[in-house]
């Protein structure tokens, strides 16, 4: 099946697939592209470098697991809300490329969006306009955007359309239904990292390539069993 890339609508882009203004600000979260150019230290994230100590969470396996979750509950049209142009979101948006095309699901890329419950909110009517059944969000604030714009416009989640977010953060857990989202070990990447700090400032030898910290799909209510087949 095809996975498509679409423009938001009635919004300016420099290029296809990109909507709102170019985000220039970095986040501070671990998990984006936080080089720490300390004493040879290297990244705290998503990707390893050149064979550097590091602590990697490999998100694109959580939109993996996200894509195969709403698989299993009979989504066969999904759509990506694609974030920042980043190594984070370009990780995911290609693992849900790839798992849509693996398993036989029409798969749609929607924005680019700035990180923001806004940007959900906007995102939440293209969703609704291209069809998609099963919402797969860049982090948990653009989720919670959808799921409260679809509330508004009578689309229920997740009888009507389920959702889910990346990084688990606290709003994940605030919101009504109770999102299922990607939950990446922030906590335990901040420690694993400062060991590795602590070790190289010691003198003791690093160990070759990035410590590995498993990233895991939380279930909650707002993800159901698809409508075709609820029906």
């Amino acid at each position: 099946m095809a996975v498509e890339q679409r423009p938001q609508p009635g919004v300016r882009a420099d290029h296809v697939g990109a909507a709102q203004r170019p985000v220039e600000r970095r986040c501070d979260h671990v998990e984006q592209e936080a080089d720490l150019g300390v004493g040879g230290l290297g990244d705290v994230g998503n990707r390893a470098l050149d064979g550097l100590p590091g602590v990697l969470m490999p998100s694109a396996q959580g939109a993996v697991a996200a894509v195969e979750h709403l698989h299993a509950l009979g989504h066969r049209r999904l759509a990506y809300l694609a974030g920042p142009d980043n190594y984070s979101n370009r990780a995911r948006q290609a693992a849900f490329g790839d798992t849509c095309r693996r398993l036989g699901v029409d798969g749609t890329v929607l924005g680019t969006f700035d990180p923001t419950f806004e940007a959900g909110v906007r995102g939440a009517d293209l969703v609704l306009a291209d069809g998609a059944t099963g919402v797969l969000a860049y982090n948990d604030d653009i989720a919670a955007g959808v799921v409260g714009r679809l509330a508004d416009r009578g689309a229920s989640v997740p009888s009507r359309c389920s959702v889910v977010g990346f990084d688990d953060t606290a709003l994940a857990s605030m919101i009504t239904p109770r999102l299922t989202t990607v939950r990446l070990p922030m906590a335990d990447a901040g420690e694993v990292a400062v060991g590795l700090l602590l070790d190289l400032l010691r003198g003791v030898p690093p160990r070759p390539g990035p410590v590995e910290l498993p990233v895991e799909l939380i279930v909650r209510g707002s993800t159901g069993t698809a409508p075709e087949v609820a029906a």
